[in-house]
């Protein structure tokens, strides 16, 4: 119910062009490079740790990374961490 709230845009782009190309056409996008792997660390100067879908589906590939090839629906996700559970361990 709360994707309905997001805001939806509609871009064409060349062929090969990356999410992270796609992204910067209607955002503020800040990115950071940690180790050899760059992440998307804000988003109209909200930080966080964002992810991303194509198609509905999660990839393991950079956004820089990731060339579009056909038509494709792209959702940016905000990791919120939220503790599922909490274990207090001792030691004898």
């Amino acid at each position: 119910v709360l994707n309905e709230l997001a805001e939806s845009y509609e871009l064409t782009l060349r062929k090969g062009a990356t999410v992270l190309d796609a992204l910067k056409q209607i955002s503020g996008v800040e990115v950071r490079k940690v180790g050899e792997r760059e992440f998307v660390a804000a988003i109209e100067g909200e930080e966080g740790l964002y992810i991303y879908e194509v198609d509905g589906k999660l990839t393991n590939v950079s956004a820089r990374g990731f060339k579009i090839k056909k038509n494709a629906v792209i959702e940016w996700k905000k990791l919120v961490p939220v503790t599922r559970r909490r274990l207090s361990v001792k030691i004898k």
